[in-house]
């Protein structure tokens, strides 16, 4: 696949300028944020359902870990790889990756399976969450990166929050 390079004067930087965008590129993270949020809040209360005995914490937190790790690897690999095939597609790639997270989770038999959800998961978020955040200091530029990013996480964490009330565990 070659990569379509648009050089950076050709649109004008900015939060307000670009404001369609950034804030398909919120409301995304707002998503991201829902579904690994419900995910945290759900699956540690369900852990005894598939035989996680109540001390065995490195089993229990055996499925944050995997997310952790395949995220923070592939969050090495998501710039590079928006370079070469574009950041739509390492989007696209990473909703792809998050489709069999909730099938894993329902239809899991045990324990196995929702640290394979997780893998998935760590996929789906270093190639959505990352490739928003770098998108949206791209769009607003030097002077409002901070603020890029601050609503970037603003949006993800709020919805992380919502699910946890939504589900009735926090």
């Amino acid at each position: 696949m070659k990569s379509v390079h648009v050089p950076a004067m050709t649109y004008q930087r900015g939060i307000a300028r670009n404001r369609g965008q950034f804030l398909l590129q919120t409301v995304q993270v707002f998503f991201v944020g829902l579904v690994i949020g419900m995910e945290r809040t759900v699956l540690p209360s369900l852990a005894h359902d598939f035989g996680v005995i109540k001390g065995a914490f490195l089993f229990l937190a055996s499925f944050v870990i995997s997310f952790g790790l395949v995220k923070g690897a592939l969050n090495l690999v998501a710039g590079s790889l928006s370079d070469r095939i574009g950041r739509k597609r390492v989007l696209l790639f990473g909703w792809i990756a998050g489709i069999p997270v909730p099938l894993l989770i329902f239809f899991a038999p045990n324990w196995w399976w929702i640290i394979a959800a997780n893998v998935f998961l760590g996929i789906n978020q270093a190639f959505t969450w990352t490739m928003t955040v770098t998108s949206q200091i791209d769009l607003a530029g030097s002077r409002q990166r901070g603020l890029a990013v601050g609503i970037n996480e603003a949006a993800g964490y709020v919805g992380m929050g919502l699910a946890g009330l939504a589900t009735g565990y926090l």
